[in-house]
């Protein structure tokens, strides 16, 4: 929890140090859905087991269902920080999906959208029912997105991501931007 919030207080604070630009810093906040497979490894580590045994004949919960929030900060050169939590279900009932991370990335702004990749780090708990105990992890994450604009500061995008264990996601987002088309610095 202590990194986490280290983390969070880090990525807030690099506004303080942009000089002239911290009062017209451009932020985008986005919120979207995703569809998780989640990676088992051999041996008890990632996958979420219950205790006892259940009624579904010992079904290992390997797939998520997840709403995201995220806000990030731009910086030099089409670069962005920023946070994002993640909350959903394993698909059973009872069971949860939380995740908070740190993002990275690099956007490219075109005529009719941007392109871009990021990386999120962070812990990630999850339950595969009410009677089973939390695993937790930290994991990190590299994706991959489009967006097309909807408008001056809206666009709607695709997301596709990957882990080093295996998992992967596809989601779907609409963005709201305070700059007119993601301009964030380029002319």
């Amino acid at each position: 929890m202590m990194k986490t919030l280290g983390l969070a207080a880090i990525v807030l604070s690099g506004c303080a140090f942009d000089g002239a630009r911290r009062l017209d810093r451009p932020a985008r906040f986005q919120v979207g859905v995703n569809s998780r497979q989640l990676a088992r490894p051999a041996g008890d580590g990632f996958a979420a087991r219950s205790t006892t045994p259940p009624a579904n004949g010992g079904l290992v919960a390997d797939h998520a269902t997840t709403f995201d929030a995220q806000f990030t900060m731009a910086h030099r050169h089409g670069s962005y920080l920023g946070v994002e939590a993640e909350a959903g279900t394993l698909g059973t009932s009872g069971s949860n999906y939380a995740a908070g991370y740190g993002v990275a990335g690099l956007e490219l702004p075109l005529a009719r959208g941007a392109l871009g990749i990021e990386l999120a780090g962070g812990r990630r708990w999850l339950r595969a029912d009410l009677e089973s105990e939390d695993v937790r992890e930290w994991t990190v994450e590299g994706r991959a997105h489009g967006r097309v604009w909807l408008g001056e500061k809206v666009s709607f995008g695709a997301t596709l991501g990957a882990d080093p264990g295996g998992s992967w996601m596809a989601g779907m987002s609409l963005s709201v931007y305070s700059n007119v088309f993601n301009r964030w610095g380029w002319k």
